[in-house]
C-alpha cells in the first residue's frame, strides 16, 4: 500500500468517527425504550432517529463521492 492511500483511508476514519458515535447513541436509545416497553423515555426517539438519519446519510454521502470520483 502506498503512502498516499493509506493517509486517504486515515482520513476517512477520522471524518467518520462521529458519525459511527451518532449512530451508537441511536441505537442504544432505542435499546433502552424497547427494553423499558416504551414507559420511559419515549421522547427520546424523536433524538435517537434524528441521530440514526443523519449518520446513516453521512456513511452513504462518504461512500458514494468514492464511484463519483473515479
Amino acid at each position: 500500500m502506498q503512502p498516499d492511500q493509506s493517509e486517504a483511508t486515515r482520513k476517512w476514519y477520522s471524518k467518520g468517527r462521529w458519525a459511527i458515535a451518532m449512530a451508537i447513541i441511536g441505537i442504544i436509545i432505542i435499546i433502552f425504550v424497547a427494553a423499558t416497553g416504551g414507559e420511559y423515555g419515549a421522547w427520546l426517539l424523536w433524538i435517537a432517529i434524528p441521530f440514526l438519519m443523519i449518520s446513516l446519510a453521512y456513511f452513504f454521502i462518504i461512500n458514494a463521492i468514492r464511484y463519483f470520483l473515479t
